[in-house]
């Protein structure tokens, strides 16, 4: 599973070409999933393969434990809505001469 999730990462791009365009949304969202899935399976390495060993238990499931916090933080951002477009810093919406 891994596999494939690495390999739909790297075929579909967040931006497509020029000429799909219509179908960003879809290649988009393969991307964030294939991905999201990837990263899931890369936290189980220290989760559950690393913390058999005897040295270091404690730092590899801190390790895998944060990981899982940042890649459920990444998610709760790619769902929260956005309420507005960054705007641009210019000097003249500063007011700076």
């Amino acid at each position: 599973m891994p596999g494939v999730s690495a390999l739909l990462v790297a075929f579909f791009p967040t931006t497509p070409p020029a000429g799909l365009r219509d179908q960003q949304p879809i290649i988009g969202t393969a991307h964030g999933v294939a991905a999201l899935v990837l990263f899931a399976y890369f936290t189980l390495f220290p989760l559950l393969l690393f913390s058999q060993s005897e040295k270091k238990v404690g730092i590899y499931k801190w390790c895998g434990w944060l990981m899982l916090l940042f890649l459920g933080l990444i998610v709760a951002y790619a769902l929260a809505p956005q309420k507005h477009a960054p705007v641009p810093c210019s000097p003249e919406t500063t007011g700076a001469s």
